[in-house]
């Protein structure tokens, strides 16, 4: 891997408590138009000057604005409309948006719960319901592990009832099943993304399912974070944690195909051991890129062949004289929303087999991803790639990128600034003479470790589906 292209890296997805607030950009965002109200409702909320103005805070992203003159046509509707329920369910529903995108996520939780409760006694559907005691678990993963499990499990109980076909329902298996996968119950939670795909869902929902599953199979085998082994116990291309595929599974099935349909065989991977279902981790992640790029229908049509080839590449084909080239290859990978696969991707390779011209080409190419279409969302790739130096004894560039990162961090508390600084302190730990400012840096990773928690770095890996509030 060349030097220089280090300092091109761009990955990140924040999976502290800036996540939501940044999702709205791509992954998982919302709308902040009032598109769900309908006739004298609409009517009602267009002629409210505090409304409008709240709509042009969204619009400017000035959210402790746009909550401020939301209250206020909250105080208006109560004294002049109190039978308009309609408009003030979608208020309040705003102003969860606006807590949310301010990093208050405690009281977004309040106001939602007051939403649903709101819901309740209006006569809402089980379905208006479903959705949105989805989306309170959603929010809650956010800050309350055990109190999004709870929920997701009590959810998964009061609508067994509803069709699974529906979007309301697959969301919700989704949702739960991600909540069982972080807490692992591995086995539960495959059986949830397995009846999603049973559902035929659409292909943003496939793409995030098939993901998920992807991490299940993959934490199965390797359920410890590698923040827990020393940067060099990591595998090399001479220590490989990843067993021979050739001679587990054929070659056939080693690779994703666009040209016959294997959504219909996930469930026979799903009961065949660790060990073997492990394998099928990366090809369920090029599944999930290829059912998420679906969603621009247009731009998947003029791309879908490039596409096509760069998914269907077979490992015993990535060598040095590869055609695909990750330096000029163009990046057909367009959609915010598959960062989650294509690093889960890059990563799945980089800590099962280092030192891979497979691992290097995904690198890379994930590098030019973020660089060309989530510029904002870097830090975490320079960790990476500051560790890919450091396993190369690259120690001055590795050195230089963590240093940057941490200036960049200078004022967070969060998972990805305690990841370089455990990392940064594990590489020093092994160079002579430096091994006091390792320990240091590692007893610094350690408090910062007692803050955060292990649920929010696995957030980072999976996928949840958009939130409702917005819609009716």
């Amino acid at each position: 891997m060349q030097v220089n292209l280090y300092a091109r890296a761009s990955r990140f997805l924040l999976h502290s408590t800036k996540t939501l607030q940044r999702n709205h950009k791509g992954r998982r965002g919302f709308s902040t138009t009032a598109a769900a109200a309908t006739g004298e409702a609409t009517q009602i909320l267009q002629n409210s000057s505090d409304y409008n103005e709240a709509q042009k805070y969204f619009k400017e992203g000035k959210y402790r604005l746009a909550e401020e003159f939301l209250k206020r046509t909250e105080a208006f509707l109560k004294v002049n409309q109190p039978s308009g329920v309609q408009q003030l369910d979608r208020v309040l529903r705003e102003q969860v948006v606006a807590l949310i995108r301010s990093d208050r996520f405690l009281k977004g939780e309040k106001l939602l719960e007051r939403v649903i409760e709101m819901n309740k006694q209006a006569g809402a559907s089980q379905e208006i319901l479903c959705s949105l005691n989805t989306d309170l678990v959603t929010l809650r993963l956010q800050h309350d592990f055990k109190k999004a499990f709870d929920h997701a499990i009590s959810l998964g109980k009061e609508y067994a009832a509803l069709p699974n076909t529906t979007d309301v329902k697959r969301n919700l298996r989704l949702v739960l099943g991600t909540t069982l996968l972080m807490n692992g119950n591995l086995e539960e939670a495959k059986e949830q993304f397995a009846e999603i795909l049973d559902s035929q869902p659409d292909p943003l929902n496939k793409g995030y399912t098939f993901n998920n599953l992807a991490v299940a199979l993959w934490w199965a085998k390797h359920p410890v974070f590698y923040l827990d082994t020393h940067l060099m116990d990591l595998p090399t291309a001479d220590s490989k944690i990843m067993d021979d595929k050739a001679e587990k599974i054929p070659a056939s099935e080693q690779i994703f195909y666009a040209d016959r349909e294997l959504d219909h065989e996930y469930r026979d991977h799903l009961k065949q051991g660790v060990e073997i279902e492990f394998d099928y981790a990366a090809p369920f992640l090029k599944r999930s890129l290829y059912n998420i790029e679906r969603e621009d229908q247009t731009r998947f049509e003029a791309n879908k062949k490039s596409l096509v080839k760069l998914l269907s590449t077979r490992q015993d084909q990535f060598d040095e004289k590869f055609q695909l080239d990750p330096e000029t290859t163009e990046v057909v990978i367009r959609n915010r929303k598959s960062a989650t696969p294509l690093a889960n991707l890059a990563e799945f390779f980089l800590f099962t087999n280092t030192e891979s011209p497979e691992t290097r080409f995904w690198f890379k190419y994930l590098f030019k991803f973020y660089q060309e279409v989530l510029p904002e969302n870097i830090d975490r790739a320079y960790v990476h790639l500051a560790f890919l130096c450091g396993k190369k004894k690259q120690y001055n560039n590795a050195e230089a990128i963590f240093k940057k990162v941490l200036e960049r961090l200078k004022h967070e508390d969060n998972y990805q600034k305690m990841l370089c600084l455990r990392l940064y302190g594990q590489m020093l730990s092994t160079i002579p003479e430096r091994e006091d400012e390792g320990k240091d840096l590692l007893h610094r990773s350690y408090v910062l470790e007692e803050k955060i928690t292990i649920w929010k770095s696995k957030l980072m890996y999976v996928c949840l589906p958009d939130l409702s509030l917005l819609n009716r």
